[in-house]
């Protein structure tokens, strides 16, 4: 049983009790309840996908093989999706 969930009381039925943990979920009536969801920082920081992007050796197993650089093209195609000019030429260099 945890701890917030029942406040205590001498002789008598416990009182009902809300505790709220401040971070992702409250205890009520025994049970846990969390959000789906994470904490969020207060202040907007802007980012782009370069900025977190590891340069230099990177391990073979994070690489796109040219198998797979075929297989997204064919989908992308199947789908009728227009890829981005960087990625498609990027993509059609590894497929070649």
């Amino acid at each position: 049983m945890f701890q917030d969930s029942l406040a205590p009381t001498v002789d008598a039925t416990s009182v009902r009790f809300s505790g709220v943990w401040l971070t992702s979920g409250s205890a009520w009536r025994g049970e846990c309840w969390m959000r789906d969801g994470s904490e969020r920082p207060n202040v907007v920081v802007g980012s782009s996908l370069s900025d977190v992007l590891q340069i230099g050796d990177v391990p073979s197993r994070y690489l796109v093989s040219a198998k797979a650089a075929a297989g997204i093209l064919r989908r992308a195609r199947r789908r009728g999706k227009i890829l981005p000019t960087r990625l498609q030429t990027a993509l059609e260099t590894i497929a070649a």
